[in-house]
């Protein structure tokens, strides 16, 4: 199992893919195969131009995601660690370069890479068990999945700041207008496809190349994971 699934052509919304992060018995912690996985699906999305929105979202009831697989990394080397590094790279790289808009249906924990895959999405729906948190420096480490850039754009420098240095994790309600776009009712999101305010796909179908949505993300995630930003330079 590769912990990545992906369904199209759902009944009654045309158009919209679920992208599922399906690891509920290790809470969709991401690994070295699911993180392979998570590039090959989106980078098939991209090119599918019967896609014209993804929600992606966590299966099981306690998590969204809870970030880098821990148990996986105890048992690697530090060439081992070199070698996951682009993997995940890819990973976060092609969740955020996809052309249509993506909606993170957030519920439970969403921690370090998963807080951070959420970060990558377009727009963030996140019910009452949602709990968001960049805990990486209390294990003296930092976000690595492009956090660091992501929230500081999304957050502003002093919110995103305060998650990153004190680690501290926040409900969806402790961060009105920045983490959490919209709200949904307790429970409705554990599954993906239930709550929020909207259910169609939004117009257009594909994101705007440039501009303060999609682009301005991708250029904050290549300066965080290296490299130039399509159809930017590096400054």
């Amino acid at each position: 199992m590769d912990g990545v699934t992906v369904r199209e052509r759902i009944a009654g919304h045309p158009g919209v893919a679920e992208l599922m992060l399906d690891r509920a018995e290790a809470m969709n912690a991401i690994n070295t195969v699911m993180a392979v996985r998570l590039a090959q699906a989106c980078a098939e999305l991209a090119q599918d131009p019967q896609v014209q929105a993804i929600v992606l979202y966590g299966t099981g009831a306690r998590a969204f995601c809870v970030g880098a697989d821990l148990k996986e990394r105890n048992r690697m080397s530090d060439a081992d660690l070199l070698r996951q590094r682009p993997v995940f790279r890819a990973a976060f790289g092609g969740l955020l370069a996809l052309p249509q808009p993506v909606v993170a249906a957030v519920h439970g924990y969403a921690l370090g890479g998963g807080c951070e895959l959420a970060l990558c999405c377009d727009v963030i729906v996140a019910d009452e068990t949602a709990e968001f948190g960049l805990p990486e420096t209390t294990v003296g480490l930092v976000p690595g999945g492009g956090g660091t850039q992501l929230a500081t754009r999304r957050l502003g420098p002093g919110r995103a700041a305060d998650l990153i240095l004190t680690g501290r994790r926040v409900a969806r309600d402790g961060l009105p207008g920045g983490d959490r776009d919209r709200g949904a009712d307790g429970g409705q999101l554990a599954d993906g496809r239930q709550g929020g305010e909207e259910s169609d796909p939004p117009g257009g179908g594909r994101r705007p190349r440039g501009g303060a949505g999609g682009g301005g993300r991708r250029v904050a995630h290549r300066r965080a994971v290296g490299g130039p930003a399509r159809g930017h330079r590096r400054v």
